[in-house]
């Protein structure tokens, strides 16, 4: 067979790779039930004018371009679900057409990337704003001959989506100032770039009532927690679904299997490193080195992170190991060895995948489909309901494609979107109970940890409401920390079936 037939067969296996990917998306992303983040979004993007959202994008911690697009899409839509869904699905896909072209590329990488955790199931079927980082990320890091006009609309993007693409943004024009000044070429193009930029920036500086304290004393204890949790990223299985934390899962065989991890990531990390050292390309050496590290630096000093955000330093090693192994002439032990280690790490990453996306099919973390499908089939109006925790609004009121406007108790504020300015979990529903029966509302839905049966006899006593009013909803199925809901009637309009 010739290279050109060659070639054109590879491409024609890769096409179909990537439109089966897509479609297992689809499928997986529509089964997906909203937790509160992703509504939050929704609600945010709505239940917002855009002045606002640039004023709330200040509590938030970063430019609003995710609720900008969900706000234009649904302005043609007219559906909720579809907008969240639809832009995450559109950037995998546009993931997937940005690493087609590599096509020095192993068939075989392009589909383990694709079904990485951190990429399928953690950036795309969960509907936050991590997938759209990941194209512009490619073309930063694998493009040769980049166009500058490209470049910059894709260094501003990245900036555009918070602190991650602001990191990555600046690493990369710090480690090519020669490929920017002098600034005689494009002068104003250059100039206005970063102007937007630092804008952009802008959203992370300090200010009073932020959900999350951006600044704070690094400690010891922090600096081993996140490396520990880094080093793990690839075994995320147990992470996720909260069974052992590192050091306990010692005590167990469970244990070997975490050092063994630990020190396959160390060895990735370092022969990265190695590889590109060998090169002697102090420009890439710098961005690998200085993006890493002002990654560790954000996650040391900021309160408000979780395991997911590591998997972006993670991500970020895996196509400069792409680059190394696919895109540069030189084939030697060394990169051999990068090659079948990042492999193996993204087939074990591969297998969180097919794990969780199972899970969620057939044990979602949230009802909030479920319950919304209840509200509707009981013709129960989503603006004459209470919810509480606020916050907990969002998960099931997303699926409502008109506005649900509610009382949230904590401020005391009637709106469609729960600002996170000042925002506290230390509420107690009981001291409002004079808010809730007082209010015009029929309706009160608690969020409620293990079996409800705590909230459930406070809400018997205190709000003195007959059992028959109260439905646990889902409790049979919902085991762990997993959401659960009760549902009270205020005014005894409906009467539901006891199911306790």
């Amino acid at each position: 067979m010739s290279s050109n037939n060659m070639i054109e067969s590879n491409k024609k296996v890769r096409l179909f790779l990537l439109i089966f990917i897509c479609f297992s998306l689809i499928f997986i992303s529509y089964n997906h039930e909203f937790w509160r983040d992703e509504g939050h979004m929704m609600n945010m993007a709505l239940g917002s004018s855009f002045n606002d959202l640039l004023i709330e994008g200040k509590y938030e911690g970063f430019f609003p371009i995710h609720q900008v697009l969900l706000k234009f899409i649904y302005f043609f839509t007219g559906s909720k679900e579809f907008s969240l869904k639809f832009l995450t699905i559109f950037f995998f896909i546009l993931t997937g057409a940005v690493l087609f072209k590599y096509r020095n590329i192993s068939n075989f990488f392009f589909l383990i990337i694709l079904l990485s955790y951190p990429i399928f199931y953690e950036y795309s079927v969960i509907n936050k704003h991590y997938i759209m980082l990941v194209p512009s990320m490619i073309y930063l890091i694998l493009e040769k001959e980049k166009n500058i006009n490209t470049l910059l609309f894709n260094i501003i993007f990245l900036c555009s989506t918070g602190v991650f693409g602001i990191i990555i943004s600046f690493s990369f024009v710090i480690s090519n100032l020669k490929f920017f000044f002098p600034l005689k070429k494009n002068f104003l193009i250059k100039f206005i770039s970063f102007l937007i930029c630092i804008y952009f920036t802008s959203f992370l500086f300090p200010i009073a009532d932020r959900l999350w304290n951006p600044i704070r004393i690094p400690n010891l204890e922090n600096a081993i927690y996140i490396l520990k949790r880094i080093l793990l990223t690839t075994n995320y299985i147990s992470n996720f679904f909260q069974v052992d934390s590192l050091w306990e899962s010692f005590k167990y065989p469970s244990g070997l299997k975490s050092i063994f991890i630990m020190l396959m990531s160390i060895t990735f990390f370092f022969f990265i490193f190695f590889n590109i050292l060998r090169k002697c390309n102090i420009n890439e050496l710098f961005f690998y080195l200085s993006t890493n590290i002002l990654l560790f630096f954000f996650f040391l000093i900021s309160s408000h992170h979780g395991n997911r955000h590591y998997f972006i330093i993670l991500l970020f090693s895996y196509f400069f190991s792409a680059k190394i192994i696919y895109l540069n002439s030189k084939r030697d032990l060394y990169v051999f060895c990068l090659k079948y280690l990042t492999l193996i790490l993204l087939i074990i990453s591969f297998f969180n995948t097919s794990y969780i996306s199972i899970k969620d099919y057939y044990f979602n973390f949230s009802n909030s489909k479920k319950l919304a499908d209840f509200l509707k089939k009981e013709n129960i109006n989503c603006s004459k309901i209470l919810s509480f925790p606020a916050y907990s609004f969002n998960s099931w009121s997303v699926y409502f494609d008109k506005k649900c406007t509610t009382l949230f108790l904590e401020n005391r504020k009637i709106a469609s979107f729960y600002t996170l300015k000042g925002h506290s979990d230390n509420y107690d529903f009981t001291k409002l109970k004079d808010l809730i029966l007082f209010s015009d509302k029929n309706y009160l839905i608690l969020s409620c940890s293990n079996k409800c049966s705590e909230e459930y006899n406070q809400v018997l006593e205190v709000l003195k409401r007959n059992k028959r009013d109260i439905k646990i909803f889902n409790q049979d199925t919902l085991v762990g920390n997993r959401e659960k809901f009760l549902l009270i009637n205020l005014n005894n309009i409906y009467e539901f079936e006891k199911k306790i």
